[in-house]
């Protein structure tokens, strides 16, 4: 599985968050400010030390990574 792949959860049982991982939330409506605020306390107290980032409704997120070539390296 490609690292940068989102694992949508499907049923809320219980999740394992590695150091450094994020939260992506996709709402079905565009919350408001008010809203926001909420869900990223509630958020910091049950997943203290992660952040999570809220996706209105049509957005997606993606990651395309790119290899750095090293000097001295004839590979990419």
């Amino acid at each position: 599985m490609d690292e940068n792949q989102i694992n949508w959860i499907e049923d809320l049982k219980k999740v394992t968050l590695k150091p450094g991982d994020v939260l992506v939330l996709k709402t079905k409506i565009n919350p408001t400010s008010d809203q926001i605020v909420s869900i990223d306390k509630i958020f910091l107290k049950v997943f203290p030390n992660h952040k999570v980032i809220i996706l209105n409704p049509g957005m997606d997120l993606g990651v395309i990574s790119v290899e750095i070539k090293q000097e001295g390296s004839n590979h990419a």
